[in-house]
C-alpha cells in the first residue's frame, strides 16, 4: 500500500497532502506490527532489519512534531523496493514449500 500511496509523491505533494502523509506513516507502524507475525529464524535467513523499521515506527509514533519528511521519503525511496523484494521471496518460498 505505501508503495502505491507514494507513487508520484515527492517532499512538497508529501507535506501538502496531509491524509495522504497519515496513510503511509500509519502503514509503516502497521509493518512494524506484522513483523512480530513473522518467525525469527525467517527473519534473520531474510536480514530483514527489525531494528530499523521498530526505530522508524517509534520515531512515527512518539515524535509527531518531529517527524522529518525527508526522511519519510528517503525510506520510501531507498528501504522499502529491498524489504518488498525480501517479502516476495519470502511468499515465494512458503508458497513452494
Amino acid at each position: 500500500m505505501i508503495s502505491a500511496w507514494a507513487a508520484g509523491v515527492d517532499l512538497a505533494s508529501l507535506r501538502g497532502d496531509p491524509k495522504t502523509r497519515y496513510a503511509i506513516e500509519r502503514a509503516f507502524m502497521a509493518l512494524d506490527a506484522a513483523m512480530r507475525d513473522i518467525p525469527h529464524d525467517l527473519k534473520q535467513r531474510h536480514a530483514i532489519p527489525i531494528g530499523k523499521i521498530a526505530g522508524f515506527r517509534n520515531i512515527l509514533a512518539h515524535s509527531y512534531d518531529d517527524i522529518l519528511d525527508e526522511r519519510v521519503i528517503v525510506t520510501i525511496r531507498e528501504d522499502l523496493p529491498q524489504l518488498d523484494a525480501t517479502f516476495a521471496a519470502i511468499e515465494e518460498q512458503l508458497g513452494s514449500t
